[in-house]
């Protein structure tokens, strides 16, 4: 073998060692909705970041237009009613806490990873934003399971609605001392009877 074809050969091996490489990072390349502790774990660029108040992480796009996630996501809005107090707006302008964020798109469960599940936006007060959808209605995310607090059976002393005595007693106590009425006048009774001694 001539020096030159060893020199193609080594060229050649290179090239597909560099294309299998490239293929093999971008197979690992984080998608939306996976776990995260940094926003580097989801993205070198800085195009993603890591939203650390969900459970294990959660890479997205913060700020997101509609349609502008990647094909893995949604671009959905939370927070988009506007404050009671506002009335109605005819401007089409969200609530002033509205907040968009690129969400993993699911069909079921099992497509999102654990602690999560397949659920429609509105179940978390949240809509959609994309307009290039084929089936916006169907359109599911991955969001965190929701654990919702039960409060304690008992709370001693805290007042629970319907579980503090009346204010005004209504019955006499036994032997004769003196109890408020419903009305509020004092009332004695004694077990010899309403007559009293001259």
């Amino acid at each position: 073998m001539t020096t030159a074809s060893r020199r193609s050969l080594s060229a050649s091996m290179h090239v597909r060692a560099g294309f299998a490489l490239l293929v093999a990072i971008s197979g690992c390349t984080p998608k939306i909705g996976d776990k995260c502790t940094l926003s580097l774990d989801c993205s070198t660029l800085g195009d993603r970041l890591c939203d650390t108040t969900l459970p294990g992480g959660y890479c997205t796009q913060f700020g997101c237009q509609p349609d502008g996630c990647p094909t893995e996501a949604a671009c959905i809005v939370f927070r988009a009613s506007l404050d009671p107090a506002c009335g109605t707006t005819a401007d089409g302008k969200g609530g002033r806490f509205a907040q968009s964020f690129c969400m993993r798109t699911c069909e079921e469960t099992d497509d999102c990873r654990e602690g999560y599940a397949c659920e429609a936006p509105a179940t978390r007060d949240a809509e959609l934003l994309d307009a290039k959808r084929e089936d916006p209605g169907a359109l599911k995310i991955c969001l965190p399971i929701a654990t919702l607090v039960t409060p304690p059976a008992e709370a001693p002393g805290v007042c629970l609605p319907g579980t503090s005595p009346p204010l005004v007693p209504t019955t006499a106590s036994a032997g004769g001392s003196s109890s408020l009425s419903a009305g509020g006048a004092t009332s004695s009774s004694s077990a010899g009877g309403a007559g009293g001694s001259g």
